[in-house]
């Protein structure tokens, strides 16, 4: 019984199909092309807000207010990197970045308010 049971055991041949479940390559493609659709959608959404970013920021009146925040937000540069471009201390920057988002929320309430309601 032990020689039986250690023995290699015979395989079995046959030429029926095995039950797998191996799904048509067309449920793949159809799945691959609802996610594609939907990564496009969301890709078009975000270069809808960024556009509408851009604008809200070269609409502040004043024009260094615009530049450090296009430099920080858009460009996404680093505190140094803007003053040294700028050629304003590190102190002034971060004053004119609080005056410039005051400003920016005064200006735009209505409009940051709907961005926050969709969110």
């Amino acid at each position: 019984m032990r020689e039986t049971k250690q023995s290699a055991k015979m395989q079995s041949i046959s030429d029926m199909p095995k039950g797998n479940k191996q799904t048509d390559l067309s449920d793949y493609m159809v799945k691959l092309d609802v996610l594609f659709t939907k990564i496009v959608k969301m890709r078009k959404a975000c270069i809808q807000k960024k556009i509408e970013i851009e604008n809200m920021i070269a609409d502040l009146p004043d024009g260094i207010e615009s530049l450090i925040l296009h430099k920080k937000y858009i460009e996404f540069k680093k505190w140094e990197v803007i003053c040294v471009e700028i050629g304003y201390e590190w102190a002034h920057i971060h004053r004119k970045h609080s005056d410039a988002l005051k400003n920016l929320n005064m200006i735009h309430n209505d409009t940051l308010l709907c961005v926050n309601m969709k969110s």
